[in-house]
């Protein structure tokens, strides 16, 4: 946009999220978590290389839990023993299970923008793991662990089960976030636009 129209005065206003403050629980959890919606073609993509390509070569309880998953995951989820699906789960338990899980793993293999899942993750979850399309733009590298191959996600899943999320994670990301994705701030910036 500042390419297209260099006189203009531009900023970055990131989507707005229901979080105020960060509130993972530190410790371990015994579980990675996928959510989305299963039945967007993008969270399709992602689930089902996942399923084939990483889960058979680790014991790490799986869960899977979104929106309308099809025969074909569901299926796919059934062959692996340590596979748990959630068809739609409600609010309350995609909190939960969020809140529990010890590693969020978020992938994608399209840049499709800023998801609203990704800050649920870092705001109410654990360690995040994600690729590079996931954090596009986002300026959020930082704060999760980044792979972009099977190996990749297999070895970090090792190495992340056996590390404790502690207070000091979720000052860090505390502090991280509280630059560019606090609501009331980005409010403040849009009035300021608005007011001149």
């Amino acid at each position: 946009f500042n390419a297209q129209y260099p006189t203009a005065k531009t900023m970055f206003i990131p989507p707005y999220h229901p979080d105020t403050s960060v509130c993972s629980k530190p410790g371990l959890g015994d579980y990675c978590l996928f959510h989305g919606n299963l039945q967007h073609p993008e969270n399709k993509e992602a689930i089902l290389y996942l399923i084939k390509e990483v889960f058979p070569h680790i014991q790490t309880p799986i869960i899977i839990a979104g929106r309308h998953p099809d025969e074909q995951i569901t299926n796919a989820c059934a062959q692996l023993a340590h596979c748990r699906l959630i068809p739609n789960p409600s609010a309350l338990e995609m909190n939960e299970l969020i809140s529990n899980a010890h590693i969020q793993l978020m992938f994608t293999f399209q840049d499709t923008g800023m998801k609203i899942k990704l800050m649920m993750a870092l705001f109410s979850g654990r360690f995040v793991m994600a690729n590079n399309f996931m954090l596009h733009g986002t300026g959020l590298n930082e704060l999760c662990t980044i792979a972009n191959s099977s190996r990749e996600i297999i070895n970090g899943i090792a190495y992340l089960m056996q590390q404790p999320f502690t207070q000091q994670h979720i000052v860090h990301r505390q502090l991280a976030l509280s630059k560019d994705y606090n609501n009331n701030e980005n409010t403040i910036k849009i009035l300021e636009v608005i007011s001149h």
